[in-house]
């Protein structure tokens, strides 16, 4: 009896074949799960910027230390936003003093590129501050140091100490007067700290 032949032969065409269909299909697949997860990344990022408030808009810049344009109330400060406290935010202003400017008192704020950071994103969601301290106090703690500031409100800016700080007011003693000057807190729209 003859010895029984090789029932497969195979063809070296046919294995390369194979590899670059499951090369192919693999790359597909790569592809296919990109897609997907740049999807949800969009979804994501869309949902919570339809969740965003103002001041989950400020922390994200605060924590990238952003330089930002802010406009408080007619009165305007630029440089780097440091820090989002209860109910105001600090900047680092391009003068190089620390401005506290109350949330409230916030019109708009414009991130500025500056070479360091990447582009803008979306605000993020609705988050809080992180610092539970107020601006009533910090000045209070200004009026310990006797540290200078000047207080502005729309309709004026007052430069001197900080004398008492009360409930709903910051009393201030400016160069070359006796009396003290007494500002409504709520109407305050910046306090730089020389």
């Amino acid at each position: 009896m003859a010895p029984a032949e090789d029932w497969y032969a195979p063809d070296p065409n046919a294995v390369d074949d194979l590899l670059g269909r499951l090369g192919a299909w693999q790359a597909s697949e790569r592809v296919s799960e990109a897609a997907a997860e740049r999807a949800r990344s969009r979804e994501m990022l869309e949902r919570a910027a339809s969740t965003s408030t103002w001041t989950g808009a400020l922390v994200d810049l605060a924590e990238t230390s952003s330089v930002v344009v802010a406009d408080a109330a007619g009165y305007r400060v630029t440089g780097r936003l440091v820090g989002v406290g209860k109910d105001f935010v600090t900047f680092e202003a391009t003068s190089g003093r620390p401005t506290l400017v109350p949330i409230d008192a916030l019109v708009s704020i414009t991130p500025v590129e500056d070479g360091t950071s990447a582009r803008t994103r979306r605000p993020a969601g609705a988050r809080v501050a992180p610092l539970a301290t107020t601006m009533a106090t910090v000045l209070d703690l200004l009026w310990d140091e006797s540290a200078p500031v000047t207080i502005r409100t729309e309709s004026s800016s007052l430069h001197g100490v900080i004398v008492a700080v009360g409930e709903d007011l910051v009393s201030l003693r400016l160069e070359g007067q006796e009396l003290a000057v007494h500002v409504r807190s709520s109407a305050i729209t910046c306090c730089e700290i020389f």
